[in-house]
Formats: C-alpha cells, structure tokens, sequence
C-alpha cells in the first residue's frame, strides 16, 4: 500500500494519505484549509513493503 507524506505549503499542516493499489493519484488539496499549495514530504513512500516474504518463506520451512 502506497503511503504518501503531504504538508501544505499555506497553512503548515502535515497529513498522510495511503492509497490502495490501482488508485490513481489526484492533485491533493489540505484537509485542513482547503488550499491546493501541497508538496509531497520526503519519507516512506512503502507500507507493508515486504509482506508476501514472510507468507513465501513459511511455504519453504514446512
């Protein structure tokens, strides 16, 4: 699951919004003040990367 770290640029309000797979990702807009004036912050943009490993790796130990 995409997990994508906003702040917006008018009022200073950081929010994150996780996006489910197949979604398509739209012009965001601050919950908070409704500006439009938002930038992606730097950070993890992974949730549960990995996860599929750990069901393969219990496939290989029985």
């Amino acid at each position: 699951m995409p997990k994508v770290n906003y702040n917006c640029n008018q009022c200073g309000y950081s929010y994150t919004k996780i996006f489910m797979m197949g979604d398509k990702e739209e012009m965001p807009i601050c919950p908070k003040c409704k500006s439009t004036q938002v930038v992606k912050s730097k950070g993890p943009e992974r949730l549960f990367e990995g996860i599929s490993n750990y069901s393969s790796m219990a496939k290989d130990t029985n």
